[in-house]
């Protein structure tokens, strides 16, 4: 049985496995010396390729995972650890796990620590939300939190704005109970 498919056919495997081993070489050096930094270039370029290929190889998906950590690291390291988010820090998690960055990583860490702590928060705010009677003791007590703690923008505001009412109807009070003198 011979045709004009089992040539291309022979010749996308041969392709295929120039493929596997360029990729497998690739890996292991930048496995060796710990950093896909100087193998970026390289990388992306063979992406291309096994991409192009349109065969699926664990070691394109390994590539693309070392094509995706690189800006993903550069957006980590630049990140302003008193400005962001909650959902910012639920996003940047996701694109970690998406890329396989390693759960060790420093910045997996450190987002995993922020997701905690600005979860904590969270719940904090929402159970304090609920109470149909809130003090203004229980509302003061996030604005006293550390800055570097995520936060859901939504929700401080509608502390503020609570906070805020609280505050204007004890003056009001106060001022019932103490009228001024005339």
């Amino acid at each position: 049985f011979d045709c004009p498919e089992i040539g291309q056919l022979r010749n996308l495997a041969t392709l295929a496995e120039d493929f596997k081993k360029k990729a497998g070489d690739l890996l292991k050096t930048i496995e060796e010396k710990g950093d896909s930094s100087p193998h970026l270039q390289d990388c992306e370029a063979l992406l291309a390729h096994g991409s192009s290929l349109n065969v699926h190889r664990e070691e394109v998906y390994k590539i693309e995972n070392i094509v995706l950590q690189s800006p993903l690291l550069m957006d980590l390291a630049e990140i302003d650890e008193r400005a962001i988010t909650l959902e910012e820090i639920r996003h940047l998690l996701q694109r970690a796990k998406a890329c396989d960055l390693p759960s060790d990583n420093q910045f997996m860490k450190l987002l995993q620590t922020k997701l905690q702590a600005g979860t904590d928060w969270d719940e904090k705010a929402t159970n304090v939300l609920m109470k149909p009677n809130k003090t203004i003791e229980e509302l003061n007590q996030f604005f006293d939190v550390d800055q570097s703690v995520p936060v859901d923008p939504a929700v401080l505001n509608r502390i503020q704005i609570i906070r805020a009412r609280a505050l204007e109807l004890e003056r009001q009070a106060k001022a019932w109970l103490t009228p001024e003198p005339g």
